[in-house]
């Protein structure tokens, strides 16, 4: 690496391979023959920033999914995240009965789950790791990108809650409540979860339960979820969600900031025709309209027109 910032993607890269060995992902194991499908990885980098924080530079190592084989590698896939409607029904019922809002953080959650099948994976490249130059990685625990890593994931989060005397709710199976000794509601979107309960004291022995179970962070009462912004007035029992951060992000990955507003998307008596139309492939179309979409469906029901026209 020969960026300004390389050390930072170095310490990031190291981070996640300690994840690797602390969870015991994986056992080093001579190249299986040929016939044997060795599931390929590639390395993905990302920041990811806050507002009012200091930038955080990540690094994956994750299986390319495309390259497993059903009923080989792979079987069931699907894992339940929590719906927009439950987000803001549980949210208006905290703030509604004052309940506390706290969240917490699972760190390498997929880690953190059970592989049931045998799988065989490149090690990642470019390194000068202590293992033989042709062995592989046989995976004991089910790393990012596998197609199967969510839902396995789900099981020993739903297996731990269980123990700690919570149900799944009927109406989202992201949703686990407890009505004993207190209500508490625990909501889940993959390793983001929001605990509500007007016990504090019953608030802090579970946070203590969970992080002793599970790989968690602390992250207090709750001000950021899924790209948005939570404020709170307890004294009107209120909760406003809003994106204005996410919203800024999108439009400077597309390169509109500086963007002038038009009333219309094109000029008025505009034909299209195939010659004159690029590509979609070229432009990140699909991307936009999907980004705009998540603002749409959780904090600005506006969008909906110009999103559509």
């Amino acid at each position: 690496m020969a960026c300004p910032d390389a050390h930072l993607w170095l310490a990031a890269i190291l981070k996640e391979l300690e994840a690797f060995i602390a969870n015991s992902s994986f056992v080093d194991v001579p190249r299986p023959p040929s016939t044997t499908n060795v599931v390929k990885g590639k390395w993905v980098f990302r920041v990811k920033q806050l507002p009012g924080e200091p930038p955080v530079y990540k690094a994956r190592y994750v299986a390319k999914g495309f390259t497993q084989r059903y009923a080989v590698d792979f079987f069931d896939t699907f894992s339940p995240t929590a719906k927009p409607a439950t987000i803001r029904a549980v949210l208006d019922l905290a703030a509604r009965l004052n309940m506390e809002i706290h969240s917490m953080d699972v760190s390498n959650a997929f880690l953190q789950g059970v592989l049931r099948e045998l799988i065989f994976m490149e090690r990642p490249a470019g390194f000068h790791l202590p293992f033989p130059s042709n062995s592989v990685w046989q995976l004991r625990r089910p790393v990012y990108g596998l197609k199967q890593a969510p839902r396995e994931w789900h099981a020993k989060l739903a297996a731990t809650l269980a123990e700690l005397g919570f149900s799944t709710s009927r109406a989202d199976p992201s949703l686990f409540l407890r009505t004993s000794p207190s209500p508490f509601y625990i909501l889940v979107y993959v390793d983001d979860m929001i605990l509500i309960t007007a016990d504090s004291a019953e608030l802090e022995r579970v946070k203590r339960e969970l992080g002793s179970r599970l790989k968690c962070k602390d992250l207090g009462e709750l001000q950021h979820y899924l790209g948005m912004e939570i404020t709170r007035d307890r004294a009107t029992r209120t909760i406003s969600l809003s994106q204005g951060h996410y919203l800024q992000q999108v439009l400077e990955r597309f390169d509109m900031a500086r963007g002038t507003p038009q009333v219309t998307p094109l000029p008025v008596g505009h034909h299209l025709t195939p010659l004159t139309s690029p590509s979609s492939s070229s432009h990140p179309y699909a991307e936009l309209i999907g980004s705009l979409m998540y603002a749409m469906v959780s904090t600005r029901p506006d969008l909906a027109y110009p999103i559509s026209a």
